[in-house]
């Protein structure tokens, strides 16, 4: 919900803090080659340059399993979270966030 992915703060420059969605990118039909070939975009931000990235833009989303093989469970930061089926919703202005003044 931020422009930063992995520390790569030009992840996704059209994220706004405060606009009330997420982003979602859906990396389809990849290789290792091909992730190679576009990490420049990936860095760069311009995902839209790449072909195997899918970009929807949503205030709620749910994931389900496509088929059931076992519990597939999800990640929040890196941690093990929840088990799918998920639905994530965005909640805007929940929650003040206060940061300092820009001095120019």
């Amino acid at each position: 919900m931020t422009n930063s992915v992995g520390g790569v703060t030009t992840f996704d420059p059209r994220a706004e803090l405060d606009d009330g969605s997420m982003s979602i990118y859906i990396l389809k039909n990849s290789s290792i080659i091909k992730m190679i070939k576009n990490l420049p975009a990936f860095v760069l931000g311009h995902l839209d340059d790449v072909e195997e990235v899918e970009h929807l833009r949503t205030n709620v989303l749910e994931i389900e399993q496509y088929k059931n093989k076992g519990k597939i469970k999800t990640r929040i930061d890196g941690d093990e979270s929840f088990s799918l089926p998920i639905k994530m919703e965005v909640i805007n202005n929940a929650i003040d966030i206060i940061v300092p003044k820009v001095k120019n």
